[in-house]
């Protein structure tokens, strides 16, 4: 600590540079005055710690306070000492007398927030280091210590102005150069982010790390050569390290340099058999190669090395539905859900999966657990109503027709499902001639005229190209007209087969 307190600084320094073996005669000697003996062990307790003995050194400190109850910087180091084996609670407890006796012991406020961090208190580690910067605002290790915090809290803005902090008073802090890129990254504010790890390289060139993340933005920012650049030269440096191989790999699948991607993973493997992310992206690269048979056999590799891990489910679940092997993907797509609840996504895929196979309610159920977690996704809406309509559950499937169209006016699938549904139920004979509600009728000649527009757009050039072919050929108005409205008809026809197929 630098703090001189309790003690001159005479006595301070004078005690410091006895050997521990005089320390601990003062200490036994009865003629030496008890404060004194208190500042000796202190002493002994510093030496103990700077040896990373701190068991020891905890010892020592106690005897201090047991002989001066109120010596502010025993109680504070042994608060940091605590904290150094992981007696967070017991390091709070000792901080607080600390602060409890000096209000502006900057230290003992750092030492706090430390151990509150550890003990997962984090809004409270950020009130400790805010005491400390009050009493003493050049402290760039609070700050870095308030940054973490603020980062567990979730709060980037905040932690990235503490790290700002941070690189304004000690600019060759690495850590929170890299820090501070992780967050501006985070936060998308890419150029700002390559801007910090260029600092960390400038400071330390051989940094893996940063050229790693620098490869990273990159390749966020569409610099794919200079991304798959930036990988090379932490390869360079770490060229034992399977992770960069697999991040260039999937950097030149990317670039759809799919046997170049191939032979990087094969470096991955080289270096670790068992790598799942390896076997997982290599399964992707065949999946794209259309070797869907090798895609599965990487697979089940990755899932034999990492059998915990969802992604390499969820590829082969997703490889077997393009193979429509429905109940071997929802097998894999159950798997995938067990280690990964959240992944909205893959429940829209797996109720797909059960609808292939007639599963209608426990398609019902898996588009509720997408619902759950991404409720105003409007094509998985009109998902779930496609199914209920299978049920024969019309007044549901209209509301969630209705619930889709509310998310998204213009999507016509929508509207057009909602109408066959209104047909099919003869509701809508009964909406055209007045048998209900004045907004049902409203949203009835709202649907046609999009209908009717979208079938204008959709349909009129071909009609029109179709009559003037028949006018040229026959030069007969009337074969015009009738050519043009078979051909209407005919698609019309079609896409109310196409729904009803749905």
């Amino acid at each position: 600590m630098s703090q001189t307190d309790d003690f001159s600084e005479i006595e301070y320094f004078e005690s410091a540079n006895l050997s521990p073996a005089t320390r601990d005669r003062l200490i036994q000697d009865d003629t030496t005055a008890v404060d004194v003996k208190a500042l000796l062990a202190y002493q002994q307790g510093r030496s103990l710690a700077n040896e990373q003995r701190f068991a020891d050194a905890i010892a020592h400190y106690t005897q201090a306070i047991e002989l001066k109850p109120d010596y502010y910087r025993a109680w504070s180091d042994r608060g940091d000492a605590l904290k150094r084996i992981g007696r967070y609670e017991e390091a709070v407890e000792s901080c607080d007398r600390a602060v409890a006796i000096r209000a502006e012991g900057y230290a003992a406020w750092n030492h706090r927030g430390i151990a509150l961090h550890h003990l997962g208190d984090y809004d409270a580690a950020v009130a400790s280091y805010d005491y400390a910067l009050a009493c003493r605002p050049a402290d760039y290790t609070a700050w870095y210590n308030r940054g973490l915090s603020l980062e567990k809290l979730h709060r980037a803005t905040d932690a990235l102005a503490s790290y700002d902090q941070v690189v304004q008073l000690k600019p060759e802090h690495l850590q929170a150069w890299r820090n501070r890129g992780n967050l501006l990254h985070q936060l998308h504010r890419y150029n700002e982010a390559l801007s910090s790890y260029e600092q960390v390289l400038d400071l330390k060139p051989d940094d893996v790390k940063a050229w790693k993340r620098r490869g990273d933005v990159l390749r966020d920012l569409g610099e794919m050569e200079k991304a798959l650049s930036s990988y090379d030269t932490a390869i360079e440096f770490l060229p034992n390290d399977a992770d960069l191989w697999c991040d260039r790999a999937s950097l030149l699948f990317d670039l759809r340099r799919y046997p170049a991607g191939l032979e990087t993973l094969e470096k991955a493997l080289e270096l670790n058999p068992n790598h799942a992310k390896a076997w997982s992206l290599k399964a992707i690269a065949y999946a794209k190669l259309n070797r869907r048979q090798s895609a599965l056999a990487s697979c089940e590799q990755a899932i034999a090395a990492h059998p915990d891990d969802y992604y390499p489910w969820r590829i082969q679940a997703l490889i077997y539905r393009d193979l429509c092997q429905f109940d071997a993907a929802i097998a894999s797509y159950e798997q995938a859900l067990a280690l990964n609840p959240e992944d909205a996504d893959l429940w829209v895929h797996q109720a797909a999966a059960l609808s292939k196979l007639h599963r209608y309610e426990e398609a019902i159920a898996s588009y509720n657990q997408a619902l759950d977690r991404q409720p105003d996704n409007a094509n998985t809406w009109y998902q779930r109503g496609l199914t209920l309509r299978r049920l024969g559950r019309f007044e549901a499937a209209l509301t969630n027709f209705d619930r889709a169209l509310a998310l998204d006016p213009d999507f016509a699938d929508a509207t057009r499902s909602r109408l066959y549904t209104l047909l099919t139920t003869g509701m809508l004979v009964n909406h055209v001639f007045g048998n209900c509600t004045l907004i049902e009728r409203d949203r009835l000649w709202q649907d046609l005229s999009h209908t009717g527009e979208r079938l204008v757009k959709q349909k009129l050039p071909a009609v029109i190209i179709l009559g003037l072919s028949a006018l040229v050929a026959t030069s007969s108005q009337g074969m015009a007209w009738a050519v043009g409205l078979i051909f209407l008809a005919i698609s019309t026809w079609s896409d109310l087969i196409r729904e009803a197929g749905r």
